[in-house]
């Protein structure tokens, strides 16, 4: 993911494999309607020169590479050269090896890869990113005969450089269906009866004791979720069950999302019998308390937000063959868009992609106890492949992000652990790095943790289509507007986002205003349509900019989702529209030096760029997003950016901040794309951006049509905007949003405030259209006692909490300070969890354990859809790496461990007793199960040396790398 100094220093590579472009479908196929002419221009992409193919000094610096690998006595796992597939290390200390790179052949062609250049099978490929990190590579060119040049071999753990690969993915062929379908049957009959957790299979996950023996299965077993959705509100409860597999006591943490907006203002703790309400403070003391009771051997449990839709729960001292039961409450608002309403239940954190370096231990920070001892998963490596896009326009990608220095991230503290024992260490970039990077299971394995859900819906009144995109239900009609669906048995992998949506019949009387009144306080919810008004104004022409997401999460089904959606939408321009084609990964592109109009050859030439486009490498999407801003544009057009991504990144503030701050007048409509998108991202850029946000969730033609239509029914019809309220004297107060944003066709105003007050009138919606001003009348009935609609309270202040957050981004250390208090404040007052207030629980009625319990990190899985060797890259089986401050080459077994395979005489780690073959299990008391994730752990570590155990051979203490 990351190329630094840091991760070069810890390990040299001395064994690799190549990765294969992951697209689900054939990358040379091409879609109906004929390739046409390529019409990129010569500056479509801008790259830096690359060393040419065949260079004969380069070639000797290859083989000195080769030489310095074969001297540190590797020389079987780097390979012999052949006719078909010569090796050509960049490793050791030679001069062709100061990049501790590996270079690898393309082909049948004998042409080297090595330090990011060479030849594909068939084809040729220039790597643009030559910096390596940890299991770095250069450049591969893939593809056949008139292949694009590819980029290639970017930074970071697991990369791998790739060439140009194309998707037979066709446009979308729009038949005129209803966009709602009717859930029906249930799954067989012995799915649907059963309602015990499916059995682990074969290929489960299992947890492992520090010895690395197999005990069981990780802790989290099993999640159930229970809403109730009444008109336009939610609650939403989520049964957490915590078992313990191990002969000792552990510490379970597991990181989950919840929706961004709900209000979490409820939490309890069960053992046994007994039931332990948890407490809402300020997030350092909530922490606080939480160590203190881990530490003193109480059970005790913590409740902390990383995100707005990130959380992290953790459970100390659960006793061998205990169970522990974590229920959280949330209230939500629901939200009414183009004729329906909708319900989403996250499921999984999906993995991040995080840029910049390892972050030092900010001056004064405790570090990690030496008895910290964790274990997370046994296989699968960090986030992130950092592969270069392939463009397909004949150019290889820019490698300059032209980044200044990152904005504060505004996103929460972190604990002062010193390890949070995510993938990723916290880097300059993303201080909390490890605490939003869940380890992920490889495909085909399960941790043994399934989920269960059911939503019981009281719509208000008839319900007039309902649909579940996602996901296998089981439903009963109770009538008057109201159902139960139930999650069916064969559909209870937690792997993508639950999404219901219904509409009801009368489209004139489910708008309005909620009231509560009573102790807290009065609080009300105001939501109402404006109708369509035509507009005045001579339309605008317009330039359409399709900003592409193509980084490894993207690779597979996500990217020909996207291209499908381009595709249709290039059909639906206007005549006058110009456009205009940006990608990026870990590097950017674009199709055209400026945007072009709609003509059949452009759009030709915007297909066959489409075709080559292949999914792999890093997520830097800021520097994407910059050049797409900071391109050459029409400034007599109305510029509108369509954007489409995952959103699966860390630094979400910045990427905000600079849509903020330097869109101008562009509007920016964000197309999620996938099943556990980040919808905080994709929705604050739409709210930043002046824009809206829809998530196409699958590649199903109902799917990717209803996401365009939509498009065009917003981009083609007039916009209210200066969207206002006055209130005409009644007494309403602290509405949030504070500033309404314009409303696009389809699009509600909403909003929650405070009332002072008794009383009735009429409110107006203001606004314009055009040059015209308009105004909407809305009936409000203030009653001096309404005890219904009590979760009112908690939703506005969860919506105030947002609105100050969103202040937070681009705001001064001073500004920022202020902001903080203000919302820890109002946290507390209303018992929510936010970046500054946590959840704590303790038991205090016994002692269980010793105060020092094995740290076990739940495991998430793959998002559906997600291709793993597109994030990740292939799993390194075998290969071998050096860590020479230690003196030894560790190598990756089959199962996951990491074994010793050669000790330097004289090394430390020789005078420390270690012994080729043992197997290396812990550093710093926290369980390695494989290379990547003891890379992980010596990033987080501090200090000068570390403790690492072997077996057989105990503990010992070795330098820090």
């Amino acid at each position: 993911m990351r190329s630094t100094s840091s991760m070069r220093r810890r390990f040299v590579l001395v064994g690799c494999v190549v990765a294969s472009c992951a697209l689900a479908v054939d990358c040379r196929s091409k879609p109906p309607g004929g390739a046409g002419e390529a019409g990129s221009s010569p500056n479509a992409l801008v790259s830096e020169p690359a060393a040419p193919v065949g260079d004969p000094a380069q070639e000797e610096k290859d083989e000195e590479g080769g030489r310095g690998a074969r001297a540190a006595g590797d020389e079987g796992s780097m390979g012999r050269g052949r006719d078909v597939d010569r090796m050509a290390g960049v490793v050791g200390p030679g001069s062709g090896g100061s990049l501790q790179a590996l270079g690898y052949i393309g082909g049948k062609d004998g042409g080297k890869t090595g330090i990011g250049y060479g030849t594909g099978t068939g084809g040729s490929g220039i790597a643009q990113n030559q910096s390596p990190g940890i299991y770095g590579a250069g450049g591969l060119g893939l593809g056949g005969t008139g292949a694009p040049r590819g980029s290639g071999g970017s930074t970071g753990r697991h990369s791998r450089g790739r060439g140009g690969c194309g998707s037979d993915a066709t446009p979308f062929d729009c038949p005129d269906v209803d966009e709602f379908l009717i859930v029906e049957a249930p799954p067989p009959a012995e799915a649907a009866e059963s309602s015990e957790p499916p059995p682990t299979t074969q290929g489960t996950l299992r947890a492992k004791t520090t010895q690395g023996d197999e005990k069981g299965d990780f802790p989290l077993q099993h999640t159930e979720v229970t809403s109730e959705i009444s008109g336009m509100i939610a609650r939403t409860t989520v049964a957490q069950v915590y078992g313990n597999p191990f002969a000792e006591v552990i510490e379970a943490v597991y990181v989950f999302p919840l929706p961004a907006l709900g209000a979490v203002n409820d939490f309890v703790m069960q053992i046994g019998d007994r039931k332990i309400v948890g407490l809402i403070r300020p997030r350092a003391e909530a922490e606080r308390i939480y160590a203190e009771a881990r530490a003193a051997g109480q059970t005790a449990s913590l409740l902390t937000q990383e995100r707005s839709n990130i959380f992290t729960q953790s459970v100390a001292n659960i006793e061998p063959g205990g169970t522990v039961k974590i229920e959280i409450t949330y209230f939500e608002r629901l939200i009414y868009e183009s004729g329906y309403y909708e319900w989403v239940f996250p499921m999984v954190v999906g993995p991040r992609y995080i840029p910049g370096e390892p972050a030092a231990p900010a001056a004064g920070a405790a570090t990690a106890r030496p008895d910290d001892r964790s274990t997370t998963r046994p296989a699968g490596p960090s986030t992130g492949s950092g592969q270069g896009p392939s463009t397909g326009s004949g150019q290889g990608p820019s490698t300059g992000s032209g980044q200044g220095p990152s904005a504060g991230s505004g996103q929460g503290p972190s604990t002062s652990s010193g390890q949070a024992g995510g993938t990723s260490p916290a880097t300059t970039t993303v201080p909390d790095a490890d605490r939003i990077t869940p380890p992920v299971l490889p495909p085909g394995q399960r941790s043994g943790h399934d989920i269960g859900l059911t939503v019981t819906l009281d719509a208000g009144l008839p319900i007039a289509r309902l649909a579940v995109p996602t996901h296998q239900v089981e439903t009963q009609d109770l009538g008057a507007g109201r159902r139960v669906l139930k999650l069916a048995a064969a559909d209870t992998i937690p792997n993508r986002d639950f999404v219901l949506r219904w509409s009801v019949a009368g489209a004139d009387t489910q708008f309005g205003v909620l009231t509560h009144r009573g102790d807290d306080g009065g609080y009300l919810t105001l939501m109402m349509q404006p109708p369509a008004e035509p507009t005045d104004d001579q339309v605008v022409p317009r330039e359409i900019t399709f900003l592409l997401d193509i980084s490894g999460s993207m690779s597979g089904v996500p990217l020909g989702i996207s291209t499908a959606v381009v595709r249709e939408t290039l059909d639906r321009l206007r005549p006058d529209d110009r456009f205009n084609i940006f990608v990026f990964a870990s590097g950017n592109g674009q199709l055209w030096e400026s945007a072009r109009p709609k003509t059949d050859a452009n759009v030709a030439a915007a297909r066959e760029y489409l075709d080559n486009l292949c999914g792999g490498g890093g997520t830097e999407m800021l520097a994407g997003i910059r050049r797409a801003l900071q391109a050459e544009h029409d400034p007599a057009a109305l510029q509108m950016y369509v954007f489409l991504t995952d959103g699966l990144v860390g630094d979400e503030e910045r990427i905000l901040e600079l849509v903020k701050n330097d869109r101008g007048e562009a509007r920016f409509f964000m197309f999620g794309i996938g099943s556990s998108v980040n919808r905080y991202l994709v929705d604050g850029i739409a709210e930043f951006g002046g824009g809206a946000s829809d998530v196409v969730l699958n590649p199903g033609e109902a799917e990717g049509c209803r996401a365009t239509r939509r498009l065009f029914a917003m981009i083609d019809s007039p916009v209210l905007v200066d969207v206002g309220i006055d209130w005409n004297g009644l007494p309403v107060v602290d509405a949030y949003p504070s500033k309404l944003p314009d409303l696009f066709a389809g699009q509600t105003v909403s909003l929650v405030a405070r009332a002072t007050g008794s009383g009735s009138g009429t409110a107006y919606v203001t606004g314009r259209v055009g040059s015209r001003r308009v105004r909407y009348p809305v009936a409000v009935v203030l009653p001096e006692r309404e005890d219904a609609n009590g979760a009112l309270a908690p939703l506005w202040a969860r919506w105030r909490i947002e609105d100050l957050s969103k202040q937070m981004v681009g705001a001064d250390e001073t500004a920022s300070a202020e902001l903080e208090k203000q919302i820890t404040d109002l946290a507390v007052e209303f018992r929510l969890v936010s970046q500054y207030t946590a959840f704590v629980a303790v038991d205090e009625s016994r002692v269980v354990g010793n105060g020092n319990p094995l740290r076990v990190i739940q495991p998430v899985e793959l998002p559906a859809g997600m291709s793993y060797e597109g994030v990740f890259g292939e799993q390194p089986v075998g290969d071998a790496a050096r860590i020479e401050a230690w003196g030894v080459n560790l190598q990756a077994t089959e199962s996951g461990k990491v074994r010793v395979g050669a000790v330097t005489l004289g090394s430390p780690a020789a005078e420390a007793g270690v012994q080729s073959g043992a197997i290396l299990t812990t550093v710093n008391r926290t369980v390695v199960n494989d290379l990547v994730h003891l890379e992980g752990l010596l990033l987080q570590a501090t200090g000068t040396s570390v403790r690492v155990g072997f077996e057989p051979g105990g503990e010992v203490e070795l330098p820090m790398p």
